[in-house]
C-alpha cells in the first residue's frame, strides 16, 4: 500500500477473510483466491498479479453454485 488505507476481502471456502491494509503494508494472495479491496476514501497501490489472470469487479463471483 503506497498511500491510503484499504481493506482486502479475500473470499476463500470458508467465506470472506478481512485484512486491514495501511500505507507501508503489504499482502500476499495466494494463487487461485478470488479477492478484492475495498477503500471508501481511494487509495494508491503497487500490485504485480502473474498471468493469465481473471478480473472480477463484482460480488462473490462464487455465489450461486
Amino acid at each position: 500500500m503506497l498511500d491510503g488505507e484499504a481493506e482486502l476481502v479475500m473470499m476463500g471456502e470458508k467465506g470472506e477473510e478481512r485484512v486491514k491494509l495501511t500505507k507501508g503494508q503489504f499482502a500476499v494472495v495466494p494463487p487461485g483466491l478470488w479477492h478484492r479491496f475495498e477503500a471508501p476514501k481511494g487509495l494508491t497501490l503497487f500490485a504485480a498479479t502473474p498471468q493469465p489472470t481473471d478480473h472480477f469487479y463484482g460480488d462473490d463471483p462464487r455465489k450461486g453454485k
